[in-house]
């Protein structure tokens, strides 16, 4: 059922919010409209994303995604959020942006039209702070700190009273693309430039070798085995554990990609030594910006720097296809820094209000955090010890 609430004030905007599955995936043409109107160059507040996560991960939470529209029914803005319980065995119900868990989305947030943002962001806020019975507090993760959207929502709940806690939770690379390969290629560090040209003569003297990119769905289902393959090889080469390769959230990958290739808006990349796919990147390519996500080299062409030079390949495709910006997604690993010249900032953003059970999920929150601070700070100092790991133990317990 799709309930009804006018916002105060005079306006020409009402909201509305979806509960059921099947409403939501019957908003896909809108959803996608709005995407584009919007300009976003988040993959990650496309309907093709967010409706699969769902689907794969949302069965067990309450769907709570607002929608905002005008008088004549088009649709200005969108706010995709579901209820969990969370910290169990206490009752406590988080309310949190779709997507936010198990696949690394980034940016996430509201998709807002720019002639209506005000208006929209006050008409959501208000929804969901006179729906508080549903929700004991409020946690939207992998936000972006450059946010308009975000900031004045931010502002609209201050002024309504809720305690906020905003930390940096992580960062997202990135640089801005040239216009042509040629400038590419001169702005590289002269190191960087002279190893990509030595490692692609030392691969061509031992076969042939080609970039291939993956854009027809047809051709997605085996380029995606071939990318978990490598991905797995390089994940046991550095004995690390990936969720990428997660039983759970694997399918959910599969069943995204063929979504977003139909949509233009994902690509898989390889190279091909002779036939033999020896490195993978997969990565999405919305409005200007393109986002590397994931990829995967065989460690036997390890001494051939693959991984670098597939990079460098895809960041060639980019800039020739018209992209103005390529992100790194989260995180600061040393290979971004061969060209990432800034990082966006992501912030995990909590609202708590006055209510007995949003002031006691304040204090866990607080708690937890202190905790995590603690052990971290042990890590730092070395291994702890055997008495040391017992406490925390007892005290997380």
């Amino acid at each position: 059922m799709i309930a009804t609430h006018q916002i105060p004030k005079d306006s020409d905007l009402s909201t509305h919010v979806i509960r059921k599955e099947a409403e939501l995936w019957s908003l896909a043409s809108e959803w996608k409209n709005l995407f584009r109107s919007t300009e976003c160059n988040d993959v990650f507040l496309s309907f093709e994303w967010l409706s699969q996560w769902w689907a794969h991960f949302g069965r067990k939470f309450r769907l709570f995604l607002v929608m905002v529209r005008a008088t004549n029914g088009h649709l200005v803005a969108l706010a995709p959020l579901y209820i969990a319980t969370s910290w169990r065995p206490l009752p406590l119900r988080r309310l949190g942006l779709i997507g936010d868990r198990l696949v690394g989305s980034d940016h996430l947030g509201f998709l807002v039209e720019k002639a209506f943002a005000s208006q929209a962001l006050q008409s959501i806020q208000h929804f969901i702070v006179d729906h508080r019975r549903e929700w004991d507090f409020i946690e939207f993760t992998s936000s972006s700190s450059d946010s308009d959207a975000f900031m004045q929502f931010e502002k609209m709940m201050e002024a309504a009273q809720m305690t906020i806690h905003r930390t940096v939770s992580s960062s997202c690379p990135y640089f801005h693309l040239p216009g042509a390969t040629e400038e590419y290629w001169s702005s590289l560090r002269p190191r960087l430039r002279k190893n990509l040209r030595y490692q692609t003569r030392s691969l061509e003297r031992e076969g042939q070798l080609n970039f291939v990119t993956i854009e027809d769905v047809s051709r997605v289902e085996t380029a995606m085995d071939d990318l978990l393959r490598l991905h797995q090889l390089r994940s046991e080469r550095r004995g690390r554990h990936s969720t990428f390769l997660d039983p759970k959230v694997t399918p959910f990958h599969r069943d995204a990609v063929q979504a977003l290739v139909a949509e233009g808006e994902a690509r898989i990349f390889f190279l091909e030594l002779s036939g033999k796919r020896i490195a993978a990147l997969y990565g999405f390519s919305t409005g200007r910006k393109f986002s590397y996500y994931q990829s995967g080299a065989d460690p036997a062409y390890s001494r051939f720097g693959v991984g670098t030079l597939l990079i460098s390949s895809v960041i060639e495709w980019a800039i020739r296809n018209g992209y103005r910006e390529f992100d790194f997604l989260r995180g600061d690993e040393p290979y971004k820094q061969l060209w990432a010249t800034q990082a966006t900032q992501l912030h995990d953003l909590t609202f708590f209000d006055c209510r007995a059970k949003s002031r006691l999920a304040q204090t866990i929150r607080v708690v937890r955090n202190s905790l995590h601070d603690w052990k971290a700070a042990l890590v730092r100092r070395g291994t702890p010890s055997s008495e040391q790991r017992a406490q925390v133990a007892t005290t997380a317990l």
